[in-house]
């Protein structure tokens, strides 16, 4: 069963970066309607509560590790709600060792399938659609560069995505 009220542990890209996805994430907007969320990767969660020790490890995390440069695959999309058109993430090793270390901080789920993905838009539409909205969108870069580290309140039951607290990268 899905947990829709918790905390989760997004990316989030540099002010380049986050200004070409939300170029990106205007157009899709621009054809099809769906929740408004920030543009991010998520790294980590759920998490039902956050104390005081995850924000203090997740603070020296931050200041003892460099931002992450993530290797872009494509557009795609599923039917799943939440995964309803994205851009694919090459799930590296230091993207996998990242979890690792969130994962030392405070347990989560690690068992579920991990597949790194910045979603556009969260929804139901049709197939069709959703192909003819991709091959319009621009190109994408070959890498995009994460600068920091956030807690997020998530209510999916209300749509809402909430950052409580950034934590800057090296």
């Amino acid at each position: 069963m899905r947990i829709t009220k918790a905390f989760w542990i997004w990316g989030q890209f540099n002010a380049e970066d986050t200004k070409f996805l939300n170029l990106i994430r205007n157009k899709v907007y621009s054809n099809l309607q769906g929740p408004r969320f920030d543009v991010h990767i998520t790294l980590a969660g759920p998490y039902l509560r956050l104390d005081k020790s995850i924000y203090d490890s997740m603070d020296n995390y931050a200041k003892t590790n460099k931002s992450i440069n993530l290797k872009i695959k494509k557009y795609t999309f599923e039917k799943h709600f939440y995964k309803s058109i994205y851009i694919s993430v090459e799930n590296s090793i230091r993207l996998q060792n990242i979890r690792n270390s969130l994962f030392r901080m405070k347990k989560f789920d690690s068992h579920s399938n991990f597949d790194p993905h910045i979603s556009l838009i969260y929804g139901s539409f049709k197939e069709s659609v959703k192909k003819n909205i991709i091959i319009n969108l621009p190109k994408l870069k070959n890498n995009l560069l994460i600068n920091k580290l956030s807690f997020v309140d998530v209510n999916e039951n209300i749509s809402q995505w909430k950052i409580i607290e950034n934590f800057e990268l090296n």
